[in-house]
């Protein structure tokens, strides 16, 4: 059985219908296209996903610090603050309560601030507190 989008407070009436329109659009032209076409079509789709995926975990790798406290993506394991003892090239070892593990960066979920992060929000609120205290220095 085929499933619908919903309609949601999100979504209007016209946004589902072109939506909708779009996918039929989509599935009767992959029904004309040869064996060869598909293939050139998944090749180019696979080799997106995966630069997509990989950019995706070098953003995540970058926010990491060894020390920081994060949370796994996982069923079971939602709210239960991990932390992280190496980074490596697509994954980060983690030490939880129930031993170490490798864990993909696309798995981590960034709930707390890192170290450097905090240290440099502190240092600019320092910096803007004393600004404040200079005699008319937001007046000019």
């Amino acid at each position: 059985m085929k499933q619908t989008t919903p309609l949601s407070a999100e979504k209007s009436l016209e946004e589902v219908l072109k939506e909708e329109e779009r996918k039929l659009f989509l599935a009767k032209m992959f029904e004309e296209m040869t064996i060869e076409e598909l293939q050139k079509l998944n090749s180019r789709v696979v080799s997106t996903l995966k630069q997509k995926r990989a950019t995706a975990g070098l953003e995540i790798a970058l926010k990491l610090e060894v020390g920081q406290v994060v949370e796994i993506k996982k069923e079971g394991w939602e709210g239960i603050p991990v932390t992280i003892t190496a980074i490596k090239r697509t994954r980060a070892s983690v030490k939880t309560p129930n031993g170490d593990y490798n864990v993909p960066f696309s798995m981590i979920k960034i709930e707390h601030k890192s170290k450097g992060v905090k240290k440099l929000e502190n240092e600019l609120s320092n910096i803007l507190n004393d600004l404040a205290k200079e005699d008319g220095f937001f007046d000019k």
